[in-house]
């Protein structure tokens, strides 16, 4: 979908935009909702050497790190120890976050 510059769209008509774009947000995360689902009840996150859908998710769907995952995809790195590794090399967070206070 092509987007008008907003310059151009009156307020009324940014606003359907917006309701649009908020529905076919809710539309694609009720999708994924169910798809992991069906990754947790064919057991695909152990597969894939995850022990939860909660670790599946976070190094297989949201990780941009390759010391998190393997070259075939499996997590290499159990949250404790992201979070033990984070707490020792500051350089490795993301900007902008800060140590957890111990």
């Amino acid at each position: 979908m092509r987007h008008a510059p907003f310059e151009a769209l009156s307020d009324d008509e940014l606003c359907v935009a917006v309701r649009r774009l908020a529905a076919r947000s809710n539309i694609a995360l009720a999708d994924l909702l169910v798809h992991l689902g069906e990754v947790e009840a064919r057991g695909i996150h152990r597969n894939r050497a995850c022990a939860s859908l909660y670790t599946y998710c976070r190094y297989e769907l949201l990780s941009r790190d390759p010391s998190t995952t393997r070259a075939d995809g499996r997590c290499l790195v159990s949250p404790r120890e992201r979070r033990r590794r984070d707490r020792s090399f500051p350089a490795s967070r993301p900007r902008g976050q800060r140590a957890a206070a111990r």
